[in-house]
């Protein structure tokens, strides 16, 4: 079975960086694909036997990284179908905002930044899409005041959501009176317009939320109303990610004197879905030579990290080290092995796989 799923997940790392469309025949004989080569080869075969059919995308999501793809058909009584063929399924609930959404079209479309063209970023420069925003949100034209000068005369602005990591453009707009102009955007993100100069991105304005009524609530830090707070993560939780957070409930902490676990009971079980980096206490009294995290018989026990914490007394809090232990066994370069829940990166994590009876790790 490993050596079967192996190439899978390595074909599809590979796809995800490969940047052209495949034929069907490619496609119905690798049977793999990223979300582009998907989309591409359903729009395909719905042509194929006269189903009129799109490929919509966007490039980056307005409040996370990454992006998709997905198709549209065209209804006989002029309604737009919008599905996903790969992970999400229908496209009337994004696992993110959204705020630009293109389709693809094989015509060339009018540009309005002739001359000007180093203004704007190669990632939103294409001439053969049209903006269909407005199909899947609500948005609005907005008006935004440009605080900060750029270093030479501009045309053009560029308008970014965040991505978690940095400021990634999601569409350009005229300059006017010293505010840039952007239409369809899609409300409910965070903003920030700003100019493109040589090859890097610099602040034209603060950044703002854009609100339901189209108006922009700017974010300005104020010195003298400071105030402390408890950060609990950096990042928001996405839908797949609380998906992953959810699987952890009913998984449980077992301690035990055999290494086959056969004298096991459990310590801890996880009965609601963890948020953050949690502490379970452990009130039974007595000594273990093996603990691990499992999951149940049909579920999966992935985890980023564990620590355990003991001593010779029950108020000990000594943290504990060994030998890591687990199931399955899987080697660094395949996947995501037990021993990475004992690595001290949060970055890294134990996956298993569905088809296992029961994983663990301890």
């Amino acid at each position: 079975m490993m050596h079967k799923l192996v190439p899978r997940v390595r074909g599809l790392i590979l796809f995800y960086s490969y940047p052209y469309d495949f034929m069907v025949d490619q496609m119905e004989a690798a049977r793999l694909g990223n979300c582009d080569h998907i989309a591409t080869f359903t729009a395909m075969n719905l042509r194929a036997v006269g189903i009129t059919a799109a490929i919509d995308f966007t490039h980056v999501w307005g409040n996370n990284g990454g992006g998709h793809t997905w198709n549209t058909m065209f209804m006989e009584d002029g309604k737009k179908f919008h599905f996903d063929g790969t992970t999400i399924g229908f496209v009337e609930d994004f696992p993110c905002r959204s705020a630009k959404i293109y389709r693809k079209t094989y015509g060339r479309q009018k540009t309005d930044f002739k001359g000007c063209e180093e203004e704007i970023p190669p990632t939103i420069k294409n001439e053969h899409t049209i903006d269909v925003t407005n199909e899947y949100v609500k948005t609005v034209k907005i008006s935004v005041p440009l605080k900060y000068e750029p270093f030479t005369e501009k045309t053009y602005a560029v308008i970014c959501s965040y991505n978690n990591r940095a400021w990634v453009p999601q569409d350009y707009g005229k300059i006017k009176n010293s505010k840039a102009q952007f239409r369809n955007m899609g409300i409910g993100n965070i903003y920030l317009a700003m100019y493109f100069d040589e090859g890097r991105l610099y602040a034209a304005s603060d950044p703002f939320i854009l609100t339901e009524n189209g108006e922009l609530n700017f974010l300005v830090a104020d010195d003298n109303r400071k105030e402390e707070m408890l950060l609990l993560r950096k990042y928001p939780i996405s839908k797949s990610i609380q998906g992953y957070h959810d699987m952890m409930v009913n998984n449980s902490f077992q301690g035990a004197n055999k290494p086959d676990f056969k004298d096991s009971i459990v310590l801890y079980k996880i009965t609601t879905s963890p948020s953050k980096i949690e502490t379970a206490i452990i009130t039974n009294p007595k000594a273990f030579r093996y603990v691990r995290y499992i999951a149940p018989v049909i579920d999966k026990g992935d985890v980023a990290e564990l620590e355990f914490y003991g001593g010779k007394t029950s108020s000990d809090t000594i943290k504990l080290t060994g030998r890591p232990i687990g199931c399955p066994e899987v080697q660094m370069s395949f996947g995501s092995p037990y021993q990475n829940a004992f690595d001290g990166n949060i970055d890294t994590f134990f996956s298993a796989y569905w088809s296992l009876p029961r994983s663990w790790a301890g």
